[in-house]
């Protein structure tokens, strides 16, 4: 009647500038939307537009794909069986789950597996700058709103040069990039490649085996219970980094046994960059000890006095 209506066996679909959705299946209340059972599915090149029609700030992504089961009325509406894939340049990210509250954005549970080949597109999504890197793989479990998502049962590998590294943990705040806590595992055939990924220059002291507990944000990272192999010394203790105009290292370290080989190499390299050709030493090829330069005197020619 024109009071309840009730629509069966419903099937619909609807554009909205460069995104489709289409629907089918039952609406108990026709006239105040309520009661729907639908399954879904939407389509478009940027998730940024879905965003504005829901009122919610969403990230700007090439295509992306979103199909569920709707639940509930206009006013609560829930998607249940969550499935979608969104991309962004070489980013891929897919997620399966359920969201309680759709027009909010709020009450997931997503497990999320994402990949790409270059960390630092990660940055142009969430505001937040990303080391460069080559390949990445990430998964864990999405929980929480657009306000306060939180990534937990997380673990991710990435790769740049020879390095490697991965993670496993939970971020508690996932958009702000803080609340880390992590366990780090990374390796190298060099450790002043990891110097990029701190924003400053690091010596070449050759492989290293590195391994710790992450913690911190985007502003103030320390890695704790950290035990690491550089060459042929070993360290245990802590690192922090602040990441500020000019990044400050922090070192806490103890050691049984430390090479001061490819040190003492990397200095002398530094000094040869810094030192004027004209003050630099000179060794002598029988003894290989390196001694400054002295020049000579002026001679001073003069009568000498009368003795007797």
């Amino acid at each position: 009647s024109s009071k309840a209506l009730f629509m069966q066996d419903a099937r619909g679909n609807a554009r909205r500038g460069n995104m489709d959705i289409a629907v089918n299946g039952a609406v108990e209340d026709l006239l105040t939307l309520s009661g729907m059972d639908l399954q879904s599915r939407l389509t478009g090149k940027n998730l940024e537009a879905f965003g504005d029609i829901i009122g919610e700030k969403l990230p700007a992504t090439d295509q992306f794909e979103i199909q569920g089961r709707l639940t509930g009325s206009a006013k609560t509406l829930s998607l249940q069986k969550t499935e979608g894939r969104v991309s962004r340049g070489s980013l891929r990210l897919a997620i399966k789950g359920k969201v309680k509250d759709l027009i909010d954005l709020s009450g997931m549970d997503l497990r999320l597996q994402g990949s790409g080949k270059d960390l630092a597109e990660i940055g142009t999504i969430t505001g937040k700058k990303f080391p460069a890197s080559d390949k990445f793989t990430v998964q864990g479990r999405l929980m929480g709103s657009t306000k306060a998502l939180s990534l937990l049962e997380a673990a991710g590998s990435a790769s740049r040069g020879s390095l490697n590294l991965t993670v496993n943990g939970a971020i508690k705040e996932l958009l702000a990039f803080e609340g880390i806590d992590v366990k780090l595992k990374a390796s190298g055939k060099e450790l002043a490649e990891t110097g990029p990924l701190f924003g400053t220059d690091l010596p070449e002291l050759g492989p290293f085996d590195v391994s710790g507990r992450l913690s911190g944000s985007a502003k103030s990272i320390s890695l704790n219970d950290l035990s690491a192999m550089v060459d042929k010394s070993d360290f245990n203790g802590q690192a922090t980094v602040a990441f500020r105009k000019r990044p400050q290292i922090t070192l806490r370290l103890q050691s049984s046994v430390i090479d001061f080989t490819a040190l003492m190499k990397c200095l002398e390299k530094d000094e040869e960059k810094t030192t004027p050709k004209d003050k630099r030493g000179y060794r002598y090829p029988d003894r290989g000890q390196k001694c400054p330069r002295q020049r000579r005197a002026p001679s001073i020619r003069a009568p000498l006095p009368e003795t007797r």
